[in-house]
């Protein structure tokens, strides 16, 4: 069909329909890589946002710790006051008691905020992503689709340079 469409020779039409494989293969490799770093970058700023809002939720927790403790050292002193006014007022000739000792209150940090409640870490959610390869052939592709190369370059150069196989990796014929 490719040889009848545009009408080089079989051999031609072979090369410029392994080329276009080739090239496809490429171009969905790369859109999945991308696509995985992505998906990593979302996860990661998921992570970052979940951290951040654990951390305001710990200073609004240790804010509203710092506040019931001084609303119940206001009430403690307010309590003494009206006994100490009542003791006086009943008892004008007595010297006044020793007064109740004054409850120790949480003491909470000034500066970074410091979490009244227990804050529970959640590990970061990262999706499990199989590892995209970009085909050795991508540069030889991306010439060929650049007009760099012809096809029939392109072809040329894939066929001398081989095939994998145990002695021949991706990374020596990508260099290559």
């Amino acid at each position: 069909m490719v040889q009848h469409a545009t009408g080089p020779s079989r051999i031609g039409a072979g090369r410029l329909l392994a080329i276009g494989v080739l090239m496809s293969e490429t171009e969905e490799a790369e859109r999945r890589a991308v696509e995985v770093r992505e998906a990593e970058r979302r996860a990661v700023r998921a992570t970052q946002a979940a951290a951040e809002a654990a951390a305001r939720e710990a200073a609004v927790a240790s804010a509203d710790a710092q506040r019931e403790a001084e609303w119940q050292g206001a009430q403690w002193e307010a309590r003494e006051a009206d006994r100490a006014a009542v003791r006086a007022e009943l008892n004008p000739d007595q010297p006044l008691p020793d007064a109740l000792p004054r409850p120790v209150l949480p003491v909470v940090a000034a500066g970074p905020a410091v979490p009244a409640v227990p804050v529970v870490l959640v590990a970061p959610v990262v999706p499990v992503l199989q590892p995209v390869v970009v085909p050795w052939q991508a540069p030889i592709m991306h010439a060929v689709a650049a007009g760099a190369f012809s096809p029939g370059v392109g072809d040329a150069l894939l066929r001398g340079l081989g095939t994998l196989d145990q002695a021949i990796t991706a990374d020596r014929l990508a260099s290559a």
